[in-house]
């Protein structure tokens, strides 16, 4: 692979998602309290603010910018227990398709990758709502 810089025009197709990555690299990195990456990201903001879009990125970095994106179950759940209860509820309270292939997907991914399994915020929210015994349930609201 060649690891030729570009500019961000070319790493991304838009300014938004270049803004998303960086505002969830920089949450995880703090959450985590990873100086290195905090250290990258820091460098990364003040020569965009120099260059704006054309900032230069190898691929090495872009890589190292979308990694840093990746939300993980431990980012967002304390313990390994914790999750597999969370994940058990979820199994037992699915009741339509999508619900149970959704906790299906989320399941092999933990017993393959641990806590180091990807989760987005999101996802461990759709976790909780499947769990509850919300998720496909619309709640009337105008009587």
């Amino acid at each position: 692979m060649d690891n030729q810089s570009k500019n961000l025009k070319e790493w991304f197709k838009t300014s938004a998602e270049l803004k998303d990555k960086l505002e969830m690299a920089k949450a995880l990195a703090k959450k985590r309290e990873d100086e290195e990456a905090q250290k990258f990201l820091q460098d990364f903001e003040e020569r965009f603010e120099q260059y704006g879009s054309k900032t230069l990125l190898s691929e090495k970095q872009y890589k190292m910018l979308c990694t840093l994106a990746i939300a993980q179950a431990d980012d967002w759940v304390e313990d390994e227990e914790t999750y597999k209860e969370l994940l058990n509820a979820a199994k037992e309270m699915a009741s339509d398709e999508w619900s149970e292939k959704f906790v299906s997907d989320q399941i092999e991914l933990f017993e393959k990758y641990g806590m180091k399994a990807r989760l987005t915020e999101k996802q461990k929210l759709q976790l909780e709502k499947i769990a509850s015994g919300a998720a496909g349930k619309e709640v009337e609201k105008n009587w």
